[in-house]
């Protein structure tokens, strides 16, 4: 019947959308069990016949939950995999540098876990010791959290980190061995990388 038959038209993308979506949970399970990471993922997709407008809303808001349960599904599996990079911290620590005499860690990374950064920071600065570990965390819609791990005495975490999260419009600080900040884009990020090796030399 006509009427059946404009709302299956009407719901239709909505449904298109929902299968991409549901393909997307799939390929991020598969992945994430390739890494030994366990995700739940428990979405079932009314399949029934749209009867009425009411329907058409249903699926709207159906959509709209799957949209979110798949993001954060996203989201677990990378706070998962950045869980994992603590269990091996030998690819930063690859980036240590010795800068006048001092093993210095300066690091962009993406769109990482907060807490996760700082135990990773923590973790870093316990392996080698004494030194300075910087990491900029840039996000997808390139804003910068910096977050600083010290324990040199010459160097100050807190007013590191104020100064990078100035040079990108943001604010920052804390005290001498942690601070953390952010700023509002990343554009100056290698002269804020290059004005910290000034200020560590």
């Amino acid at each position: 019947d006509m009427v059946e038959v404009a709302l299956f038209e009407a719901i239709k993308p909505y449904n298109d959308e929902m299968i991409k979506l549901l393909m997307k949970a799939k390929n991020l399970i598969a992945s994430a069990k390739k890494e030994k990471i366990d995700l739940t993922f428990d979405v079932e997709i009314d399949n029934t016949k749209p009867t009425s407008y009411k329907d058409i809303i249903y699926n709207r808001n159906e959509l709209e939950y799957i949209h979110n349960e798949v993001k954060n599904l996203e989201k677990m599996y990378l706070k998962e995999k950045q869980k994992l990079a603590l269990n091996d911290l030998d690819a930063f620590l690859e980036q240590v540098r010795s800068i006048n005499n001092h093993k210095v860690l300066i690091m962009k990374v993406a769109n990482y876990d907060m807490e996760i950064l700082k135990d990773l920071a923590d973790q870093l600065l316990n392996k080698i010791e004494t030194g300075l570990i910087f990491f900029a965390n840039v996000k997808d819609n390139h804003t910068i959290n910096f977050i600083c791990r010290n324990n040199l005495k010459e160097m100050n975490a807190g007013l590191l980190v104020k100064q990078a999260a100035m040079l990108s419009d943001g604010n920052g600080g804390g005290s001498a061995t942690f601070a953390q900040g952010g700023g509002k884009h990343d554009q100056k990020l290698n002269e804020i990388f290059t004005w910290l090796e000034g200020e560590i030399q």
